[in-house]
């Protein structure tokens, strides 16, 4: 795991809201550990980690195909007041981010699937791809060697540290995102880039 002077720090509604289990691996997602990594770490099976994954899925996700799964129960847990973070960088705005991958990196940001950000800006899935490739280069983040972490997460992480996405927002973004919503707004794209994203200059 990359070496972050980040931390989340969990709510006391989070310690009074979920089992001690949930509570473990939920620690370990905002991490970006895989399934197999977090079983290994407690000792427990990989299908009982699974089984806890697919009910926070349901609990905060739904369906898949509007969203990334594990980054969305993150943001959510932000947006539920569950979980915070606090960086210990001093931040600072990202100057060399177009605007077309700074559009892919907050979408990603709240949770959404590459299928659901390229409705919404109107590209291919493949083009969503190769932008969250360039991004993932722009902040060192090795996709190849990584073993036991979550691409979509770590990027998230490290955009908050720099910076590059507000924490407020993120959350903001996420409350306006949930379904069935999200679904009038793939609709009408434009309608959510002009009038809910314009903050993060997504008005192209």
């Amino acid at each position: 795991m990359a070496n972050f002077s980040f931390q989340f720090k969990f709510s006391d509604k989070f310690q009074e809201a979920f089992s001690p289990a949930r509570k473990r691996v939920i620690e370990s997602l905002v991490k970006g550990f895989s399934n197999k990594t977090i079983a290994a770490q407690y000792d427990i099976s990989v299908k009982a980690v699974e089984q806890i994954v697919a009910a926070l899925n349901k609990q905060f996700v739904a369906r898949g195909k509007f969203f990334n799964s594990r980054l969305r129960i993150i943001v959510s847990l932000m947006a539920n007041d569950f979980l915070d973070y606090e960086s210990q960088e001093e931040t600072s705005i990202a100057k060399n981010i177009n605007d077309n991958l700074l559009k892919t990196l907050i979408l990603c940001s709240i949770g959404l699937s590459s299928f659901a950000i390229a409705r919404l800006l109107e590209v291919s899935e493949k083009t969503v791809e190769q932008r969250l490739s360039q991004l993932y280069d722009y902040f060192d983040i090795d996709t190849k060697n990584l073993t036991a972490e979550n691409p979509r997460v770590l990027l998230f992480i490290n955009s908050l540290i720099k910076g590059t996405v507000d924490n407020a927002h993120i959350v903001n973004l996420v409350q306006q995102t949930k379904l069935p919503r999200l679904e009038r707004i793939i609709e009408d794209p434009e309608y959510f880039v002009t009038r809910l994203a314009n903050k993060h200059n997504l008005v192209g």
